[in-house]
């Protein structure tokens, strides 16, 4: 999700949108982010639909938005769809496109980071077909072509201030991410002051499907002598020129009463938007 913006030098915050994906029960996808608005006081801009075999990426806004719409992503795998939200927020008299998205998720995402292949293809060292892990190779493959139709639907709306966030399912630096850099787009996580890692998968969290010390055997050779929990990010927020993240934060670690509410950490950022000249 994305914290409050900002314009400056205009005084008081501006009513901005936040990105979440929200896994509801089955049939009542649109009810549930209705009920999440409500209880934060603001308005579902955009919604991935009603099926329920479909991940839901939304966006959320205190102001009434405007050109909001959702698109199919490619998944030859097929499975749970692929969907992208998107808005345009009026924030201080400034257009913002708020995009939120969900990609082809990686089986054991934890072993990309434990992966010699996939850390070279991402540094440029070895081209994609060299990777040979099956399952990671071809997840990257269509993440890739996922992020070419998010690329060409993004372009209807050049030069506009732009905030992409979701649950990316990539790490940082790999093939995917350098391809989102390539826009032009930066990391709000490397630009801004933080609190924490950025990571937003915990090996201690019992709901992350893998379990814990999942990957000590592989993590051994390339770690030797470690035992610490392998924590790693899927979740990103990427900004445009014109957007300044003055701090970034990850929440959503158990309460009091020692319950996850997800997964995943959420993924804060306080933006201020910088007017034109």
């Amino acid at each position: 999700m994305a914290g409050p913006l900002g314009a400056r030098p205009a005084s008081g915050r501006c009513p901005a949108g936040r990105g979440t994906r929200h896994r509801a029960p089955p049939g009542d996808g649109r009810d549930a982010c209705g009920a999440l608005a409500e209880a934060l006081g603001l308005t579902v801009a955009a919604v991935g639909g009603d099926d329920p075999t479909v991940s839901l990426p939304a966006v959320l806004s205190r102001t009434a938005p405007a050109d909001a719409e959702t698109i199919d992503l490619p998944d030859p795998l097929g499975g749970a769809e692929r969907r992208l939200a998107t808005a345009t927020i009026p924030c201080n008299g400034l257009p913002l496109r708020f995009t939120s998205l969900h990609l082809r998720n990686t089986e054991r995402a934890g072993r990309l980071g434990l992966d010699r292949d996939y850390r070279a293809a991402g540094a440029g060292r070895l081209p994609l077909d060299g990777v040979r892990d099956d399952g990671i190779r071809r997840s990257v493959e269509i993440r890739l072509e996922q992020l070419a139709a998010v690329e060409e639907r993004l372009g209807a709306w050049p030069g506009q201030p732009h905030i992409l966030t979701g649950d990316l399912n990539f790490l940082p630096d790999g093939l995917e991410y350098r391809r989102i850099i390539g826009w032009g787009l930066a990391d709000a996580w490397r630009a801004a002051p933080r609190l924490g890692s950025g990571a937003t998968i915990l090996e201690r969290n019992p709901l992350v499907g893998d379990g814990p010390r999942a990957y000590a055997e592989q993590a051994a050779p390339l770690l030797p002598g470690s035992t610490g929990d392998l924590d790693y990010t899927l979740d990103y927020q990427f900004h445009s020129p014109g957007l300044r993240p003055g701090a970034a934060w990850t929440l959503s670690d158990p309460g009091r009463d020692g319950a996850w509410p997800s997964d995943h950490l959420g993924h804060v950022v306080d933006y201020t938007v910088e007017s034109p000249e």
